[in-house]
Parts: structure tokens; C-alpha cells; sequence
């Protein structure tokens, strides 16, 4: 299989029955994610070698008290019969009825469990690194060098794959945390089995997702204290010199040349592993340690890359502007590379606290974008990778695609349409601190091309490529249908029909608005900046006059939107709070005066005043301000509403329950959309829906 992502469509395919027959052929070869999802429940794991003598122990503590601190001292069995009922506080797991022990650092032997050991156990440290690694001696310092383990296998003993190094550090990582289990594939992976490789490759990132703890081992090797304090004083958020600027710019380079950063496989696995990622990286032990970087080995220094994310994204540009006339033109520019480069090949932060049933995920546009920066050896298996990163149910089997001689771009392109993933018709720039890049489509720059589409009317041009393109905002596009499947008539797709047959004159909202306001403030605002207080006024004013009119669909649709969602830990702990995410726009507002009647109980963020208002999405959901924008603007422009009902059902003001950006067409299609949910009223949050 060949990376032909700068190759247009039109010349690997010259008239539209190829391609569509192309994509048909590559459609029937999807497979459901089912049996690797439970593959990725059952692994093998490391974990140090028990004797029978030591079996009997029934002492110790169990696994899941090790998450938030380092653990010294004697290592001694570790084993517990706990269950629910016995400790509420502490998650129960099949590893705390079984004799396993924390991992010695000065032992070379080790066990590898059976996937049916240890079913649903997550306390486990993955190890991300590369493979080509170079292992590193043992120094005359005492640090561990290359001495081989000994496995212990249901095969016999035998020696480590995974360089003796890559195990050293993995199992000094695990021993200051505490836990009794490590997951690294060259090891925990049968690489002559093709089966077990298989589905290794498609569950790799939940691997990662669930996994108590990941690891990324870095080869670099910090030497300067200066380089070490610098990244302490931006990591404590103190202030920093000119020449303590540059210290940090050098550090910042080394730890991005790292080969770790280049490679596709580990895209995916610290972008899986999400805000449990930590970066383990070498330096020399006669360094003093700072504050932030207390504690562990001589020889390592841990980094997590969540915080290491956020600060280039904050703290190093509000430090560098405000020191722009003291840095100089050099210093500077070297700075903005740095923060370009590491942009360039990361995804955005997502920080949550640990679930191993949630993580981020993008679309195929992000992801190509991503991997444009990444280098693999197989290419069949970026498509895993792709399906990986974009947490993809249906999954193409790639193998046969190699096989029948099909390249990267039309696999990518069918796979993410079977997964309901449009965005790679879409592609346009995300403006976010730290990228670059066009904003465009993914249409070749001669404005004059053909546009002769291939295959379907929906499909890309004769023109398209996938080089170059830019991944779409995140927050805009999270946009998936249900595809059910392709055909030669067509895309089949679930989703809804709506009867837009109804306008709604809203002008004396509009007027009442220049009553209150003035006229001139009010003409500003239909194409400059709306201000928060105007755009709730707008808001508030439009509600309770749809609700006058018995529009009651319409205002659940806009209220639910617009409103703050409760955070689940106020609802939980919060009587009041429990109330008020229940609560209808008439429960909160009093529709005849437009008064605020039940304040909000939830602060605006921590540590600000508090805002009475619900609508403090407003402050830092993008989609609920591009909506709420897109609507006041509407009613102060046109000041007409195009709405619609579910096709086929009576004509009743309370049935009209979408929104549409015109009345130009009388049928539209909404499509079934996981992202939004299940629910028909988040359903009709769809402004621009897909016309039929």
C-alpha cells in the first residue's frame, strides 16, 4: 500500500464507475470492532515473578491506592480479598484477589500473565515507546544497564524482547507508583501470531485509554542544570529571566527532537492515554533537583504531558509577549518555533479525570492532519492508527485492501464515511493558538479546476488530494451520521425528515429590543460584536415571546441549547442544583416580565463572581456562542425564523421543533448524530441540516 496522500483522487482513478467501484469493493470489507474491544479487556501483563512459597502471603495492600503518590520502602506480596461490600472506597478488581506483587527495581525476573488471568483489570502501567530504541549501558554510576530478564511464560522462560533498557525504565516507573503490572507489546503481544497482532493493532488505543497509568520513554538526556531549572520555573509558574528564557528554549528544543514525537503508533497512544500520559526522561544524577522535579531517581525526571501541553499553550506566550521588548527578535522568533513545532505534531490537551471508558477522539481530518507530522513502517497501518485516534466503530480490514492493491487516500476516505465522519469533505483551518495553515478545502488552489465529481455527487472532486489539508475545529465538526451502508444507488444513512413549511415573524422582539436600546446599537450588533448582556437580553426576549405563541418545541429546543448543563458532581452533592437542571425556561424566567425568578446556584467558573444567569455556556462552550450568535443575529437581520416539523406529523405550532437557516427547499433531512446523542431534542440542534 502506497502513502499517496498528494496524489488527486482523478489520477489514480479516471472515471466515476472506477472510483465507485473502488469504494464499494472497499466498503464490503468492513469488520465490527466487537471482538477486539474484548481482546483489549483480556491482556497480559508483566508483572514481577511469584514463588510458591511466597504465594501463601495473604498481606498487603491492593493496587488502587497507589494512584496518587510514589511508593518506598521493602517490597513484600501483595495481595487482598477485597470485594465492594468489605471497602466502598476502594474499586473492586479481580488483581486484588490475586497473589501478585509491586515490581522490584533491582530484580531481573519477571512473569507474563494470561489473558484470561486478569479479565477487566486496568491497573496497569502501559509503556509508550520506540521500538528502535537504543539501550543504554550501565553507567559506572549505578544506574541499571542492559542486563537481560528472565521471563517467566506458559512456554517456558525466556529472555526479553523488548530491550533491556525499555524494561528498565518501564519497571522503575511502575515501582514508584506502586503497581504490580506493566502492558508493553513487543512483550505482552505474541509476534508470530497474526491473529493476536491483528487485534493488537485495533485495540491498541484502548489499551492505552484504560490503563491506570501511561508512560512515554523518552531517549533524550538532560546533562545542564540550567535546562532542568528552567523547566521547573515554568512549570511552578514563577517568573523568568532573558537568559533563563533561553535556557528554557533549549530544553524545550531537545525534548521536542525526541523520537518519540514522530512516530504514528505513539500519536495514538498518548492521545488515547489523555491526561494519564507522563513522560519519563533521562538525566544525569549529579543534577540538583528544584521544587517541581523533588523526588524519584537520579537518573529520571517525569513530565506530564497534559500540564507540558497547557503551558506551551498559556504560560510560555502570555511570558513571551510580555517580554518581548527584553527578549529581542532572535529569542523570540527561536520561542514561536518551538511552540509552531510542538502545535504541529500534538494533539489539543483534553484533561478529565481518569475513565477508562471515555477519552478524546477526533475526525478523520484531524487525524490526517496529525499523521502528515508522524512516520510508521507499514503504511496498511495507518488506516488502524486513523481508526484509532477517531475512536471508529466500523473498521476496514486493511490486509485485503493491501492485498487487492489499494492505496492510503480512498481507504482513509471510505473508511471515515463508513463511520459517518464527513469531515474530509470539510476540511478547513482550526484556529487555535500554536497552528498554521490554509484555510481552504481540500480543492487544488487553481480556483479554475474542474469539479467533476467522482463516484457520487457527495464525493470529492477529480482535483481533491489529501495532502495539505488542515484538521477541521474540533468544536465545530463533531458532526457523525449513522451509516447503515453504501450501494451503488448511494449512501444509506439514518436520520430525520423535517417539513420546513412555517416562518415565524419575530420583528417585535426586534422592535421592543430599539425601544430598550438604541437603534444604532442595535444595527451594530447584526454585524459587529454582540456583548454577552445584549446577546441573553435577545435570547431571554425571544423565548418567552415563542412561548406566549405556544411554540413550546421550539423553546425546549433553544433553552436546552443555550442553557448551562449542570456539572454531574453538583448534581450529585446538590439538592438545589439538581432541581435547577430540570428546570424549564418558564421555572426560571417569568414570561410576561422577562425577569430572572431562580437564579442560578452555580458559580460562573471557580474563584469569580458569580453570575445569576443559566447561561454561562455562553462563557466557554464554542458551539452554544457560534449558536447563540447565529440566532440573535438572525432575529435582528431578517427577523424571520424558517422552522420545521417532523415530516408527516400534524400541523400544530407546538410540533415545530428545528431551526433553519432559510425556507428555500420544503424537505430536509437531519441525520442521527452520536456526538449530539440520542435524544430527539438534542437532535434538532442542527441548524444546517443535510438537504435530501
Amino acid at each position: 500500500m502506497l502513502l499517496d496522500t498528494e496524489t488527486p483522487f482523478g489520477s489514480a482513478y479516471k472515471t466515476d464507475h472506477e472510483f465507485k467501484e473502488a469504494l464499494l469493493v472497499a466498503s464490503r470489507l468492513r469488520v465490527g470492532r466487537g471482538e477486539v474491544a474484548n481482546w483489549a479487556s483480556h491482556l497480559r501483563f508483566l508483572t514481577p515473578v511469584i514463588n510458591a512459597d511466597s504465594a501463601g502471603n495473604k498481606n498487603g495492600d491492593d493496587v488502587t491506592g497507589a494512584k496518587s503518590g510514589h511508593e518506598s520502602g521493602p517490597i513484600e506480596l501483595e495481595t487482598a480479598s477485597l470485594t465492594p461490600s468489605e471497602d466502598s472506597s476502594k474499586e473492586y478488581c479481580i488483581c486484588n484477589e490475586r497473589p501478585y506483587k509491586a515490581f522490584d527495581k533491582a530484580s531481573r525476573q519477571l512473569q507474563l500473565t494470561e489473558s484470561s488471568d486478569l479479565p477487566d483489570c486496568v491497573h496497569y502501567v502501559a509503556v509508550s515507546y520506540c521500538w528502535s530504541s537504543t539501550p543504554f549501558p550501565r553507567s559506572e554510576d549505578g544506574e541499571v544497564g542492559s542486563e537481560e530478564y528472565s521471563i517467566d511464560t506458559k512456554h517456558g522462560v525466556r529472555s526479553n524482547k523488548a530491550s533491556s533498557s525499555i524494561l528498565d525504565r518501564a519497571i522503575f516507573f511502575a515501582s514508584e507508583r506502586g503497581s504490580k503490572f506493566i502492558w508493553i507489546d513487543q512483550e505482552c503481544i505474541e509476534q508470530d501470531n497474526p491473529i493476536d497482532q491483528r487485534d493488537g493493532i485495533q485495540a491498541m488505543d484502548l489499551i492505552y485509554q484504560r490503563a491506570w497509568d501511561s508512560v512515554g520513554l523518552l531517549n533524550i538526556y538532560v546533562e545542564k542544570q540550567e535546562h532542568l531549572d528552567a523547566l521547573n520555573l515554568m512549570f511552578e509558574g514563577e517568573g523568568i529571566e532573558s537568559n533563563e528564557l533561553e535556557n528554557l528554549a533549549e530544553i524545550l528544543e531537545l525534548i521536542c527532537s525526541d523520537a518519540w514525537f514522530t512516530r504514528a503508533w505513539i500519536l495514538q497512544e498518548s492521545t488515547s492515554a489523555g491526561s494519564e500520559m507522563t513522560l519519563l526522561i533521562r538525566c544525569a544524577p549529579q543534577l540538583q533537583r528544584t521544587d517541581y522535579f523533588a523526588g524519584g531517581s537520579d537518573h529520571y525526571f517525569e513530565v506530564a504531558l497534559f500540564q507540558l501541553h497547557i503551558l506551551l499553550s498559556s504560560w510560555l506566550p502570555t511570558t513571551v509577549e510580555a517580554m518581548a521588548e527584553d527578549i529581542g527578535g532572535e529569542l523570540h522568533n527561536r520561542i514561536l518555533r518551538v511552540m509552531d513545532r510542538w502545535f504541529g505534531m500534538t494533539p489539543p490537551a483534553s484533561f478529565s479525570e481518569y475513565n477508562p471508558d471515555m477519552r478524546l477522539a477526533c475526525n478523520a481530518t484531524e487525524a490526517i492532519y496529525l499523521l502528515s507530522k508522524r512516520q510508521n513502517t507499514i503504511v496498511a497501518d495507518r488506516l488502524a492508527i486513523l481508526a484509532n485516534l477517531c475512536n471508529y466503530e466500523v473498521r476496514i480490514d486493511s490486509n485485503e485492501l493491501d492485498r487487492l492493491g489499494y492505496n492510503f487516500s480512498i481507504c482513509a476516505f471510505v473508511l471515515s464515511i463508513l463511520n459517518g465522519d464527513i469531515s474530509l469533505l470539510n476540511g478547513y483551518a482550526e484556529m487555535m493558538q500554536g497552528k498554521r495553515g490554509k484555510v481552504d478545502s481540500l480543492e487544488s488552489d487553481n480556483v479554475c479546476a474542474p469539479t467533476r465529481r467522482l463516484g457520487y455527487t457527495w464525493c470529492p472532486s477529480a482535483s481533491t488530494s489529501l495532502d495539505g489539508i488542515v484538521y477541521l475545529d474540533r468544536e465545530k465538526d463533531h458532526l457523525r451520521t449513522r451509516v447503515v451502508s453504501l450501494a451503488e444507488s448511494g449512501l444509506l444513512v439514518q436520520g430525520w425528515l423535517w417539513a420546513v413549511d412555517h416562518e415565524i415573524d419575530v420583528t417585535i422582539v426586534t422592535e421592543q429590543l430599539c425601544i430598550r436600546r438604541s437603534q444604532s446599537i442595535v444595527k451594530q450588533s447584526i454585524t459587529g460584536h454582540v456583548d454577552r448582556t445584549l446577546t441573553i437580553e435577545i435570547l431571554v426576549s425571544l423565548l418567552c415571546y415563542l412561548h406566549k405563541c405556544a411554540y413550546h418545541g421550539l423553546v425546549n429546543l433553544i433553552w436546552t441549547h443555550v442553557r448551562r448543563a449542570m456539572p454531574l458532581a453538583d448534581v450529585e452533592r446538590d439538592p438545589q442544583v439538581a432541581l435547577y437542571s430540570k428546570a424549564s425556561f418558564q421555572d426560571v424566567y417569568d414570561v410576561d416580565t422577562e425577569a430572572l425568578i431562580w437564579p442560578n446556584p452555580i458559580p460562573r467558573r471557580p474563584g469569580s463572581a458569580e453570575h445569576a444567569d443559566p447561561f454561562q455556556s455562553l462563557d466557554f462552550s464554542f458551539p452554544v456562542r457560534t449558536f447563540a450568535l447565529w440566532l440573535t443575529r438572525t432575529v435582528l437581520s431578517k427577523r424571520r425564523l424558517s422552522v420545521g416539523r417532523i415530516a408527516h406529523s400534524n400541523v400544530s405550532l407546538s410540533n415545530y421543533m428545528a431551526l433553519f437557516e432559510d425556507q428555500s427547499l420544503d424537505t430536509r433531512r437531519s441525520p442521527w448524530d452520536r456526538a449530539l446523542g440520542l435524544s430527539q431534542t438534542e437532535m434538532r440542534l442542527l441548524l444546517l441540516a443535510v438537504v435530501v
